[in-house]
């Protein structure tokens, strides 16, 4: 795959930049993304979920720079739908949580409100663009509803609780270090709401009778999930 060879491939890093961070590669990857999703109950397709992850991760991070932040959500909203389509666990807190690290989002915006940015339509914004009231809402805004469909996706796992605690700390964080009081609402908000599924599973957990280490468990899947509920929980 033309993907792996660009990855695994001698190249120095600027020549490797050049090949990876363009649309060429990107639609690749949305690509086989596409592929995985559809027919991730085939036998054939379903084992190349794991080495497309590592390349879309190392992908992501390849240049953690701010101006690359709409290239790094291409990549994490790959992610989740491929952790959607194939019920896999694929941590993308950590790399949503290093785009909150960037001092920008932690002060008021120097370059005035600026022009809109719509991180669906580019892989990279200019510098100039990184001080304005924009880019950073975009970024905040983006980083809330990635970890929200993230965090959905488990919300009815008996290990929710420890699936949340790793990215609700630097939000915490977040919180009290940033200067934008609309950020800190927002933030404080999703908080809220990881801490009110918390207690939902929580609750939902300690009734539940079978052990990980059972032997009558027919799965670990029996032990992690009680969706069995959800109807029930709905309703009231």
């Amino acid at each position: 795959m033309e993907t792996c060879t660009h990855m695994n491939s001698k190249l120095s890093f600027k020549e490797l930049f050049r090949k990876v961070y363009g649309w060429k590669f990107m639609n690749c990857l949305e690509l086989w993304t596409g592929a995985i999703c559809a027919y991730s109950s085939e036998a054939d397709l379903k084992p190349l979920a794991y080495p497309l992850t590592q390349i879309i991760t190392a992908t992501a991070r390849l240049v953690p720079a701010a101006q690359y932040f709409p290239l790094r959500l291409w990549c994490i909203k790959m992610l989740n739908r491929i952790a959607a389509s194939t019920g896999t666990f694929i941590p993308v807190s950590f790399l949503l949580l290093e785009m909150l690290e960037i001092k920008e989002l932690h002060r008021p915006p120097t370059g005035g409100v600026g022009e809109a940015v719509d991180f669906r339509t580019m892989l990279r914004v200019k510098k100039l663009a990184l001080k304005t009231r924009a880019f950073q809402e975009m970024c905040v805004f983006s980083v809330i509803e990635e970890l929200t469909e993230h965090l959905a996706q488990w919300s009815y796992s008996a290990a929710f609780f420890e699936l949340s605690f790793v990215p609700t700390v630097p939000l915490r964080e977040f919180c009290k270090s940033t200067k934008v009081e609309r950020f800190r609402r927002e933030m404080r908000q999703l908080i809220r709401q990881i801490e009110g599924n918390c207690e939902f599973t929580n609750k939902k957990r300690m009734s539940v009778a079978i052990l990980p280490n059972d032997p009558g468990a027919a799965s670990l899947l029996e032990v992690l999930m009680f969706i069995f509920d959800f109807d029930d929980e709905k309703n009231n």
